[in-house]
C-alpha cells in the first residue's frame, strides 16, 4: 500500500467488520441473550438499497454455528482483524514521524479522504436500517 493511500485509510472497522468481530466475541460467550443484543443491534446487516428485512437472533445463531462448522477459529480470526486495524494505526503513526511536515494541501487531502470514506460508510449503515423501516410502514 502507497504511503499516500494508507495515510487516507480510516483507522476504524466498517460496520461489516465490526459486526463480525461482535458475532465472533458473542459466539464464544454462547449466551442466547447475548446473540439477542447482537440482533437487535445488526439486524439489517443483509439489506441494500432496495430491500430490508429484520434479522433475528436465529439467524445470527445458524451464522456462528455454519462458521464454526467450517472451521473458523473465533478467538484467532477476531484477533488478526483487531490486529490489522491497530497495525494501520501504527504504520500511519510511523507515516506521520516519517513526514512531519506536509504541506497543508496535502494534509487536507488526506483528511478529506479519510473523511469522505467514513460519510460513507455510515451512509451505508443509515440506508441499510432505514430500508427496513421503509419496509415496514410503506
Amino acid at each position: 500500500m502507497s504511503d499516500f493511500k494508507t495515510l487516507c485509510t480510516p483507522d476504524i472497522l466498517t460496520a461489516m467488520q465490526k459486526e463480525t468481530v461482535d458475532l465472533y466475541w458473542t459466539a464464544l460467550k454462547k449466551d442466547r441473550r447475548l446473540m439477542e443484543k447482537h440482533a437487535s443491534e445488526y439486524f439489517w446487516i443483509r439489506n441494500s438499497w432496495i430491500t430490508g428485512s429484520r434479522l433475528d437472533a436465529r439467524f445470527f445463531i445458524d451464522r456462528a454455528e455454519r462458521l464454526k462448522e467450517e472451521g473458523v477459529d473465533f478467538r484467532k480470526e477476531r484477533a488478526v482483524m483487531i490486529e490489522s486495524l491497530n497495525e494501520l494505526k501504527r504504520k500511519k503513526d510511523a507515516l506521520r514521524k516519517k513526514f512531519p511536515r506536509l504541506s497543508k494541501e496535502t494534509e487536507s487531502m488526506i483528511d478529506f479522504f479519510d473523511r469522505m470514506t467514513v460519510w460513507r460508510e455510515r451512509r451505508k449503515k443509515c440506508s441499510m436500517i432505514t430500508t427496513y423501516f421503509l419496509s415496514v410502514f410503506c
